[in-house]
């Protein structure tokens, strides 16, 4: 299994081994101007291969530890966005009712 990440048109892939077994983790955020300037937040989500669960809220499996997840995606994010990267547990589940 790997993560993939974006920032503009390169990726940057990180493997996941047996050593440094894969985690969930979740990424919320508020963006202070949505729309404008997250095109790449945006595109690094879905190429590493995250789940949108919420509006606001992805599911992500991969290796990498909350530090370079935050520092990564931070890094896409506009001046005055707020970004949270957290360790699920071994279950998570999510359900959206009609």
């Amino acid at each position: 299994m790997s993560c993939l990440f974006a920032a503009g048109s390169k990726l940057i892939k990180s493997l996941g081994t047996d050593e440094f077994p894969m985690k969930k983790w979740l990424i919320s955020y508020l963006l202070q101007a949505p729309g404008l300037e997250h095109v790449d937040f945006f595109d690094a989500l879905k190429n590493a291969g995250a789940t949108r669960i919420m509006p606001s809220h992805w599911v992500l499996e991969s290796d990498r530890t909350a530090i370079e997840l935050r520092d990564h995606l931070v890094a896409l994010l506009a001046p005055n966005d707020q970004l949270l990267v957290a360790e699920l547990g071994q279950e998570v589940v999510w359900a959206t009712k009609d």
